[in-house]
């Protein structure tokens, strides 16, 4: 065997080129998925994120995306590329946050909304301008509307009975026999209405901590996958990338209705777990 067939040779090269093809396109991708955590954590993270992002990559070849054999358009495939590596973001920002994956969960769904602050403070914090370059419009559709101009535009229509048995039948593997949710998404709880509300000074008890971790732990992989792909997605005032939703669907064989059904659902359901008065910033 030559040293060109050396399995461990092919793989290096293989992925310096992948590396030199697509690190400028993670960058974008990596401050979206960061974008909540950087006045916290500071600018260190979106560079963490992205080293370990192109670990993963090194780690996991083509992991979950056998898929992308049968593209032969190469603006579709570049599309389903930076979905995959979106998700392999969202995985590496799970994997640096303290106390794992968790801990994750927890800071996404009780982080108060006052700490997202974008100005820069003593220890010199991203700031908007440092973020403007990353916020391209290939992560972003629309990014000059507001967050209720989307709202009105991307209003959908809630299952009606008949197609939430369908919904509920099709999606049964989804639930794994962990929780099953009696109701469908209804307009007393708008899922997405919830990133744009404003929490000021919001502090939460150990006992709504408690029990939100234990609600967390109770959600199937296929849910807090959906939930927490959607989430890392979102950017407030601008429309979601059509990409994320595209990909969930293929992965998922269902519909973006159903998809923003189990986000809102599960949402509604850890919400419940905090209290009827609890507000929650995702």
């Amino acid at each position: 065997m030559s040293w060109k067939d050396d399995p461990a040779t092919v793989s290096v090269a293989a992925f310096d080129v992948f590396y030199e093809r697509y690190k400028d396109q993670v960058w974008p991708i990596v401050y979206a998925v960061c974008k909540n955590y950087t006045p916290r954590h500071g600018k260190h993270l979106p560079a963490d994120v992205h080293n370990n992002t192109f670990m993963m990559v090194y780690t996991y070849p083509l992991s979950n995306i056998d898929h992308l054999e049968t593209f032969t358009d190469r603006k579709a495939l570049n599309k389903e590329v930076k979905l995959w590596m979106m998700q392999l973001a969202g995985e590496a920002l799970r994997e640096l946050m303290n106390g794992g994956e968790e801990a994750y969960r927890r800071h996404i769904l009780l982080r108060p909304m006052y700490a997202q602050s974008s100005t820069a403070d003593a220890e010199g914090y991203l700031v908007n301008e440092e973020n403007a370059p990353y916020n391209s419009d290939n992560l972003i559709d629309q990014p000059g509307k507001t967050a209720e101009e989307d709202e009105k535009e991307a209003e959908i229509t809630h299952p009606t009975p008949s197609e939430s048995d369908d919904f509920s039948q099709s999606d049964a593997d989804m639930q794994h026999g962990k929780v099953i949710f009696d109701d469908v998404a209804d307009d007393t709880y708008n899922a997405d209405a919830a990133y744009e509300e404003v929490v000021e000074d919001s502090y939460y008890t150990d006992a709504q901590r408690e029990a939100a971790r234990k609600a967390l732990a109770q959600l199937a992989f296929d849910q807090s996958d959906i939930l927490m792909t959607m989430i890392a997605s979102e950017q407030k005032g601008c429309k979601r990338p059509a990409d994320v939703m595209k990909g969930l669907e293929t992965k998922y064989q269902t519909t973006s209705e159903n998809l923003r059904a189990i986000k809102s659902r599960a949402l509604k359901y850890l919400r419940k777990a905090l209290g009827v008065d609890a507000k929650m910033q995702i």
